[in-house]
């Protein structure tokens, strides 16, 4: 169980300044959306795929992370308890100078036919939080924003590809 502490934000340009990590394709669906349940699976272009089962607690900035790493076979049987579709991502890390990682996302609406790309940034206080100096390349910060939250945005946008109609 860790807490987890981070801001959000839209994507405005490509860092292409920043070292770039490998790319990494993510699957993500919600077995639960109150509490947040999820699973997750991770697949670098190199390395060990991961397979996880994330629970997290309320909150925008700061919030409890509990992470599991389950087994292939695991995550299997799970994504057949995923009422809707799962969520595809590709995903990067970036780094600039100081060291600051950028977790960037761009995400598959899937059968909506619609992209949008986000960045994450994480904090080891909130105070750090607060007083980190959002580079130009970031666009719109969307930490305090509810319709951007993976919870929210994959409810609206796949449960009800499965007749799970949500309001």
């Amino acid at each position: 169980m860790r807490k987890e502490i981070e801001r959000k934000f839209l994507i405005k340009e490509t860092p292409t300044h920043l070292k770039a990590g490998q790319l990494q394709l993510i699957q993500q669906g919600y077995l639960s959306i109150e509490p947040e349940v999820r699973i997750r699976s991770v697949h670098p272009k190199v390395g060990h795929k991961e397979y996880t089962l994330c629970i997290k607690g309320p909150g925008t900035l700061s919030r409890t992370e509990v992470d599991i790493e389950i087994s292939q076979e695991q995550f299997e049987a799970l994504k057949t308890l995923v009422p809707g579709t799962m969520m595809v991502k590709v995903f990067q890390n970036f780094w600039d100078d100081n060291g600051v990682a950028y977790e960037c996302s761009i995400v598959d609406v899937g059968l909506c036919g619609e992209y949008w790309s986000y960045c994450e940034v994480e904090f080891n206080s909130e105070d750090e939080a607060k007083s980190f100096i959002v580079p130009t390349w970031l666009g719109t910060e969307i930490t305090y924003v509810e319709g951007y939250k993976m919870k929210n945005y994959w409810q609206r946008n796949h449960a009800y590809l499965r007749g799970k109609e949500v309001v």
